[in-house]
């Protein structure tokens, strides 16, 4: 008996991947409205915990974000993030975030003072509103509240959009950084 029910789940798992797969067939083969509906259906119907369903919410949320459907977008993703099984799916919810916030004309001056427009903190270290203030020295320096792990770096991210050739992007490092508790 014991040996029939690892059978059946084994054999359900194989049949949910060749689901998935043939979504994505059928995504490459440029019929995102059939994959999206496979898509759809996988994340409706696989139980949380089944590898298969963030996979699937990850490649829902990524054709949602190539048809501009970006609040959607952001719903599956974050779907697939609460599952603990898919961090493609906070990448991706990261890109889309930068993408949203960046800068599309350059020069640009940025003085914070109607907030923030431009910077992204990864949600991840879910931080409080970004703005200019005097540092300790008395300078004017960016501060935002974070919750950094141990040997993971903290970061703003700056994204800037050129319409071709290719994105571009821009790194400050900063001298000097200090840390209130």
């Amino acid at each position: 008996m014991l040996a029939w029910l690892v059978g059946a789940a084994w054999a359900q798992a194989v049949d949910t991947r060749a689901q998935l797969a043939d979504a994505l067939l059928l995504e490459s083969q440029g019929d995102l409205d059939g994959a999206m509906t496979r898509y759809q259906e996988l994340a409706r119907t696989l139980a949380d915990t089944d590898p298969v369903r963030s996979e699937a919410l990850y490649w829902l949320g990524h054709g949602l974000w190539s048809r501009g459907e970006v609040d959607a977008a952001r719903a599956a993703l974050q779907d697939g993030i609460r599952t603990g099984e898919c961090t493609q799916c906070r990448d991706l919810l990261e890109v889309i975030d930068i993408d949203d916030k960046s800068l599309h004309t350059v020069p640009a001056t940025i003085d914070f003072s109607s907030g923030n427009q431009v910077l992204f903190h990864p949600w991840r270290t879910p931080g409080g509103n970004i703005e200019v203030a005097p540092d300790t020295h008395g300078d004017p320096a960016l501060h935002w509240t974070t919750m950094a792990r141990p040997g993971e770096p903290d970061r703003l991210v700056l994204g800037l959009q050129h319409p071709t050739p290719r994105r571009r992007s821009w790194r400050s490092i900063s001298a000097r950084c200090g840390s209130t508790r």
